[in-house]
């Protein structure tokens, strides 16, 4: 009972660090992750993944992503994606990004605590008129406590990404996230949280009130 309390104190402090630093726009980002194929220890999953802004009243980011993803070892796995982006820009003007991917994912648990810090490279070749290639590297740190109760099918969890421009040479994009994820049986689960995305406009941060929720389905 102990470590139930604690892991919800945990994830309440991290919850109220984005209250802290709440920015006045909100964003929505819906997500649904669905099973293409599995044998083994390889996975393809299909990602769809649409976001809006200004309170949730302006569509701005669609994503299709392909992620193939193999299991080397309980505590280690890594994944090779594609990602097709379209991205509302200035004047309205909309921007075509194909983003290949590498992510690595080392993890470490004990008993209900999860510790998982995800590597992620993206190539990033954006069309258009404001067409140019970008290389970013993201780090996530992501926390998950498993709820001891209901056949422990509720988790809750809180994370942090930080984004490098590595052609800028410079951290130039952070999120701060905390939420759930309810899993009822063993095809279907379900997300939601909420958090700040924090970027950075020449000497200054702007912040971002996001709710992300996703849904999951399984073989």
């Amino acid at each position: 009972m102990k470590r139930f309390w604690g892991g919800l104190l945990t994830v309440a402090l991290l919850i109220g660090v984005p209250a802290a630093y709440a920015a006045d726009d909100w964003n929505l980002w819906q997500e649904a992750i669905i099973p293409v194929y599995q044998k083994g220890n390889y996975s393809a999953t299909l990602i769809e993944h649409i976001r809006f802004r200004d309170d949730f009243s302006e569509i701005f980011f669609t994503q299709a992503k392909i992620k193939n993803h193999y299991v080397f070892h309980p505590n280690f796995s890594a994944a090779l994606n594609y990602s097709y982006i379209e991205l509302k820009g200035a004047g309205n003007h909309w921007r075509d990004e194909h983003r290949p991917e590498l992510e690595l994912y080392p993890k470490i648990a004990f008993g209900d605590w999860v510790f998982e810090n995800r590597n992620r490279f993206e190539l990033r070749l954006i069309e258009g008129s404001a067409g140019q290639e970008d290389v970013r590297y993201r780090n996530r740190l992501q926390v998950t406590y498993t709820l001891p109760f209901n056949e422990k099918r509720w988790k809750v969890f809180a994370s942090e990404e930080a984004f490098y421009d590595i052609e800028a040479d410079a951290w130039n994009q952070n999120r701060v996230f905390a939420g759930f994820r309810w899993t009822p049986n063993k095809t279907f689960s379900t997300a939601l949280s909420w958090g700040i995305q924090s970027l950075k406009r020449g000497s200054d941060w702007e912040d971002r009130q996001v709710v992300y929720s996703s849904i999951k389905l399984e073989f």
